[in-house]
């Protein structure tokens, strides 16, 4: 089975380096594949550069995709850690416009269930529920 190959990330910015020294490529199979094609469609609609992980060119985020369990960052049950949250930023755009453009576009962000607000970043998630996008 292929996994979902987003078009404007390369694996490293969802990955920890050390889970992507351990498994290289295919270490995006820990990603759930709504938040990838979402942040995807985020990209797309902003049209603008968009930072999850970028450790990669010396970048400070590297575990604001998925948080391995012997991660210190974030809450212990973080959805972070089964792979269906990001953390990220936009080049210009604040988070707070950010969140109010996909609350008022829920048909082109259809997986994007909860929001999390009060933070200076955006955090966007899948998780289970059927009215989203919610804040949080």
């Amino acid at each position: 089975m292929t996994p979902y190959q987003p078009r404007h990330f390369i694996v490293q910015e969802f990955v920890p380096p050390e889970l992507y020294k351990a498994l290289g490529a295919r270490s995006i199979f820990v990603m759930d594949y709504y938040i990838v094609k979402m942040a995807d469609a985020i990209r797309e609609y902003f049209g603008l550069p968009m930072t999850i992980n970028n450790w990669k060119w010396g970048g400070k985020f590297k575990y604001r995709g998925f948080r391995p369990c012997e991660c210190k960052v974030g809450a212990k049950y973080s959805l972070h850690r089964t792979g269906k949250a990001i953390d990220f930023d936009i080049a210009g755009v604040s988070a707070e416009e950010v969140r109010q453009e996909i609350l008022n576009h829920p048909r082109l962000f259809p997986h994007i269930a909860a929001l999390e607000k009060g933070v200076s970043w955006v955090h966007a998630d899948c998780r289970c529920i059927t009215d989203g996008p919610i804040l949080f």
